[in-house]
């Protein structure tokens, strides 16, 4: 495994202020709330979390042996849409703690693996780091719980996108009102992997004050260069296929589609051209197949949604860790664009970092004993989360 990781900064001395950021719209540049760029680490404190709104509920009824508490909010956005987010929170912990969030369109559910056990190391698996930090996932807009329309890949404010709110903004509304509404240490990191790793870039735009980390892994950056459904403008039609038709179908619940050929290549095959072939199996529910259709080339469309376009003069440059698989099947390009852009705002090299491994695509948070035949003396991803991971987010 290489790593590009220096030791972690100087901790926050306190939290960063922000009560006294307006919370309807993103901070400008040299906002009066931003806290200090050599202090921004999450660092670890300690204080449980002991009550919220009436009005959030818990996801299932407590038991005594549980070592932590879960529970739900309905998180508003300045336009008024709420985003469905699971808290999760170590009972016995001793002062205030920082605050992981993971925004998804894959089911806030779903990363709760064990949510039926008392242990938050069993619930969370691999995503477990300890119980230093308050755990939380979100619906992204218009996803399962969540209110609002569902846009994949939803473009930034401007042409592409009229309205006042995108991923930027939400991340920005969900960041302010946890540190108004949760009892923590006013800091805040942000990760996933894949589109959670687009994600958390899009929440690095124009940054909360309390953003304070940033893992994007195996992120998806640039869906027509080389991640996801172009590569280098090769399309990839059953790929974009199957995802769009299981992501797009319903907002609810995933939807895969009914083949009636199992083996891929034959089904294809049959079918033909792209837009005539499979095509027509899908209808005005899969506005990114049609997207795809009419805009095969690298557009200003495409360019309008790849994360790396997105900071030629970032407002402020969040601590951030890249996590790249050398053999991430899914995005290959991601995580090393993401890390090249931004390293060059790095004058002091002391915010920005990149990490990879012998890994296939979310590899990172699994077991990295093995890669398909090939084994290694150790578990590799065991390694970085425990020897690179957990010491960038102190």
């Amino acid at each position: 495994m290489n790593n590009h990781l220096a030791p972690p900064s100087a901790l926050v001395s306190r939290a960063p202020d922000a009560t006294s950021t307006p919370w309807a719209r993103p901070p400008r540049a040299g906002h009066p709330g931003s806290p200090p760029a050599r202090a921004l680490m999450l660092g670890l404190g300690l204080l449980s979390l002991t009550c919220l709104h009436a009005e959030d509920r818990p996801l299932r009824e407590p038991h005594a042996h549980d070592d932590f508490v879960i529970r739900e909010a309905e998180v508003p956005m300045r336009d008024g849409v709420r985003l469905h987010t699971l808290i999760l929170s170590p009972k016995h912990s001793f002062g205030p703690l920082p605050m992981l969030l993971e925004r998804t369109p894959y089911n806030t559910t779903r990363a709760l693996r064990g949510h039926a056990s008392t242990r938050l190391e069993a619930t969370l698996g691999n995503d477990f780091l300890g119980h230093d930090y308050i755990y939380v996932v979100q619906d992204i807009r218009g996803r399962f719980q969540s209110e609002g329309d569902a846009v994949l890949y939803r473009p930034p404010r401007g042409p592409f996108n009229e309205t006042a709110t995108d991923e930027t903004t939400d991340a920005w509304d969900t960041i302010d009102w946890l540190v108004r509404e949760i009892p923590s240490n006013g800091r805040v990191g942000i990760w996933g992997t894949s589109y959670p790793g687009w994600l958390a870039l899009a929440a690095m735009r124009e940054p909360h004050p309390a953003l304070a980390a940033a893992v994007p892994c195996n992120p998806v950056v640039d869906v027509w260069k080389a991640d996801d459904w172009f590569h280098w403008g090769a399309f990839r039609a059953t790929y974009a296929f199957d995802y769009i038709y299981d992501m797009e179908t319903r907002q609810d619940e995933f939807t895969p589609y009914p083949r009636e050929i199992q083996d891929v290549y034959t089904w294809a095959l049959g079918l033909g051209a792209a837009d005539t072939g499979m095509g027509v199996r899908l209808d005005d529910r899969h506005p990114m197949w049609q997207r795809l259709m009419a805009s095969p080339a690298y557009g200003p469309y495409w360019q309008s949604v790849a994360a790396d376009q997105w900071f030629d003069a970032p407002a402020r440059l969040v601590p951030a860790l890249h996590v790249h698989g050398f053999w991430d099947q899914e995005d290959i390009y991601g995580a090393p664009a993401a890390y090249a852009v931004l390293e060059k705002h790095d004058a002091r090299n002391d915010r920005n970092f990149f990490a990879a491994g012998p890994w296939y695509h979310g590899q990172h948070f699994s077991d990295g004993s093995l890669l398909g035949a090939i084994g290694f003396d150790e578990d590799t991803a065991k390694r970085f989360r425990e020897d690179v991971l957990r010491p960038f987010l102190r």
